[in-house]
């Protein structure tokens, strides 16, 4: 495998555990200023929403894991949607990606880290406080609001809500899922912002793919825990 797609690869995977969304436009940024590096930052955008479910898995077990057994299914069938883009992306396009030279730098910041953190904080505190104003629909519009800045740090504060027994187990998990849903349009905006339409016209149904995976593998485990 040539190094520029292991580079882009490796920068999508990691990247998403810090912010897939600051990694799908960095990325955007990459393929529009190089053209030749389209289609390995595409496999790397694509491959950033796995890290962002392998953190957002951790970030609710560690929370609550009656809620990471209710999202097992939803957030595995969104991984799985979300491997195969990123295989199928690198595979079809292995050779344009072959032809480009190795990129430099970095897609993301390790500052994000701390960031991360800070919306945690704020998140906790801005969710609990809608959830002390308006009930169970103050917590499933603070994590929809939230989500469009960071899933993780919204799914963490449901979870520790739930935990605590402020809302129940289902609104928790659509409260979730609805934050990583707009945390999904989020990508759709920075990858048309950072990389235009060549970028964002490959990327946007693999994440399209992955959010309605999600959404079924909620709808399926309603139905086989009925």
């Amino acid at each position: 495998v040539d190094d520029v797609v292991i580079a882009d690869l490796d920068t999508g995977l990691f990247g998403g555990f810090v912010s897939s969304a600051a990694t799908i436009a960095a990325l955007g940024r990459r393929s529009r200023e190089d053209p030749a590096q389209l289609h390995g930052a595409l496999a790397g955008a694509a491959l950033s929403s796995v890290g962002t479910v392998l953190q957002l898995a951790l970030v609710i077990g560690a929370t609550s894991a009656t809620i990471l057994g209710r999202m097992a299914l939803p957030l595995a069938a969104m991984g799985i949607v979300a491997v195969a883009t990123g295989w199928l992306m690198s595979r079809r396009n292995a050779a344009a990606a072959a032809a480009a030279e190795a990129p430099a730098g970095r897609a993301f910041n390790p500052r994000h880290a701390l960031v991360f953190a800070a919306l945690l904080a704020a998140m906790l505190d801005a969710v609990a406080a809608l959830e002390r104003l308006f009930g169970t629909g103050g917590v499933v519009g603070g994590a929809v609001a939230g989500g469009f800045l960071d899933t993780h740090s919204a799914a963490a504060s449901v979870s520790s809500l739930a935990l605590r027994g402020v809302i129940v187990t289902d609104a928790a998990v659509i409260a979730i899922a609805l934050a990583i849903s707009t945390n999904a349009a989020t990508k759709l905006w920075v990858a048309a912002a950072g990389g235009g339409a060549p970028y964002f016209n490959r990327l946007a149904p693999g994440l399209v793919a992955m959010i309605a995976a999600l959404w079924a593998g909620i709808a399926i485990g309603r139905i086989v825990g009925a």
